[in-house]
């Protein structure tokens, strides 16, 4: 099933949370290269701004933030916005079981550090899913 494309032609839109900036200007591009609306913030608490202010498909999050975790952050996304997807990105992927993903109701995982094509591949995946589906490919 395709992806529809949103007015201003993009593939959908996306939240990226990191408090490495560094990181936050490679998802970004790396995704807005493959035609999708990248938003950023540095923490969890403009995340959450940003997200009372515009709908997303998809929050990428880092777990490991100072001012909230990504888990926590999941948890908020799940409550007010239950239609938008989250992946967490980790450098502690291969410790996480997917019971985790399923209690915060994560839909994906990311390792770091992670190619390019891996990044395009799973947000892809994950706009596709349905909002209850646990994808642990990256896991």
């Amino acid at each position: 099933m395709p992806v529809k494309k949103n007015q201003g032609g993009y593939e959908g839109t996306v939240l990226a949370v990191d408090d490495e900036e560094s990181l936050l200007v490679i998802i970004s591009e790396v995704l807005e290269s493959a035609k999708y609306h990248v938003d950023t913030a540095i923490c969890g608490k403009d995340a959450v701004e940003r997200l009372s202010q515009k709908r997303y498909d998809v929050v990428i999050t880092d777990i490991g933030m100072d001012d909230m975790s990504g888990w926590d952050l999941a948890d908020i996304i799940y409550s007010k916005y239950p239609n938008t997807k989250v992946i967490v990105v980790s450098g502690w992927g291969s410790q996480i079981e997917s019971g985790k993903l399923s209690m915060h109701h994560v839909n994906n995982l990311i390792n770091k550090p992670f190619q390019v094509a891996v990044l395009r591949d799973e947000v892809e995946k994950v706009m596709k899913c349905s909002r209850q589906e646990v994808l642990i490919d990256g896991i």
